[in-house]
């Protein structure tokens, strides 16, 4: 992919800043991990409709956009 950079200031797009982030920083595997544990916390409180809500977005935080 070609970097995307701004003609009159030389900065990356936001897009370009985010998609760098991204790749340094492994946000979605972080918010996924931490999403199941809170559910299983949920669980042990006998939540299990709050767990069943984290659950779902553990797995949506699992996936990449556009998959």
């Amino acid at each position: 992919m070609e970097d995307q950079v701004n003609a009159k200031t030389g900065a990356f797009s936001i897009e370009e800043r985010h998609r760098r982030h991204a790749d340094r920083y492994p946000v979605r595997e972080y918010v996924s991990a931490m999403a199941f544990e809170l559910a299983q916390m949920a669980r042990w409180d006998g939540d299990e409709h709050l767990a069943g809500l984290l659950e779902a977005a553990a797995q949506a935080a699992a996936q990449r956009p556009g998959e």
